[in-house]
C-alpha cells in the first residue's frame, strides 16, 4: 500500500474525534486554572498534551475529509501520532495522580489568600517541605483528581481510534484476489464437456473429397461408384 492511499473511516468515528477535541479543551482550561495558582510541572505537561491533541485530531480528520489536503495525508503517520497521544495522556494522568497523592496532610497557614472560590497557598515551611512547599484547598485537589480522570478517558478514546483504524486498514488492504483472476482460475478447473454444436476438424478430409457422395433411394443399400 502506498502511504498516500486514504483510509476511509466510518462517519461515526467523527463523534469520537469530536469528543477527543472537546475533552482536550476542557482539560486545557482546568490545567490553565491549576497552573495559575500552583506552578506544578504536572500541569505544564497536561497543557502541552492538550495542545498537541488538538493538532493530532485535526491532522487525523481534515486530510481524510478535505480533498485539498490529501497530499499531506499519510496513514502510517496518523497511526504514529495517535499512538503518541496515548503515551502523552498516560503520562499526564500519572503525573497528576502522583502530584495529587502528595497532598495528604491537613494544614492551616495564617494569612492565606482565598478569593471565596477555593484559593491556594504557597507558603514554605519546614513541616511542608515533603510537599514541595505547596498547600491546596479541597476544591483545588478535587479538580486535580477530575483532570487526571479525564486524562484517562482521553487515553482510552485514542486507544479505541487506533483499534478502529487498524481494522479498517486491514479490510481495505487485505489480500483479496481480483475478480478476473478468480474467474480465470475457475475456468481452468472445469472439465471439458462435449457440445452438440462443437465443430471438430476431419482427421483426413482428402479421403472424403476423392469419393463423391450420391444420395440413394430409400430402402436401397449404398454402394460406392467404381472408378
Amino acid at each position: 500500500m502506498a502511504t498516500s492511499d486514504v483510509i476511509t473511516l466510518p462517519s461515526w468515528v467523527l463523534l469520537i474525534r469530536g469528543l477527543q477535541l472537546v475533552l482536550a479543551v476542557i482539560i486545557l482550561g482546568m490545567a490553565s486554572y491549576g497552573v495559575y495558582w500552583l506552578r506544578l510541572s504536572s500541569w505544564g505537561w497536561t497543557i502541552f498534551t492538550s495542545l498537541a491533541t488538538v493538532v493530532i485530531v485535526l491532522y487525523s480528520v481534515l486530510p481524510e475529509r478535505v480533498a485539498a489536503l490529501r497530499k499531506v495525508y499519510n496513514a502510517y503517520l496518523i497511526l504514529a501520532v495517535n499512538a503518541t497521544a496515548v503515551v502523552f495522556w498516560l503520562a499526564a494522568m500519572a503525573a497528576l495522580a502522583a502530584r495529587r497523592s502528595t497532598f495528604r496532610f491537613a494544614t492551616t497557614i495564617n494569612s492565606c489568600y482565598n478569593d471565596g472560590s477555593g484559593g491556594v497557598c504557597d507558603r514554605r515551611r519546614d513541616t511542608l517541605e515533603r510537599r514541595n512547599g505547596y498547600v491546596a484547598t479541597y476544591p483545588y485537589l478535587n479538580m486535580m483528581s477530575a483532570a487526571a480522570g479525564l486524562c484517562a478517558i482521553e487515553m482510552l478514546l485514542f486507544i479505541a481510534t487506533i483499534i478502529i483504524f487498524a481494522i479498517i486498514y486491514k479490510k481495505q488492504n487485505g489480500s483479496v484476489p481480483k475478480a478476473h483472476n478468480v474467474e480465470a482460475h475457475g475456468m481452468q478447473q472445469q472439465p471439458h464437456e462435449y457440445s452438440q454444436h462443437a465443430q471438430y476438424p476431419l482427421q483426413n478430409p482428402q479421403q472424403y473429397a476423392q469419393q463423391p457422395y450420391h444420395s440413394q433411394p430409400s430402402g436401397q443399400q449404398y454402394q460406392p461408384i467404381q472408378q
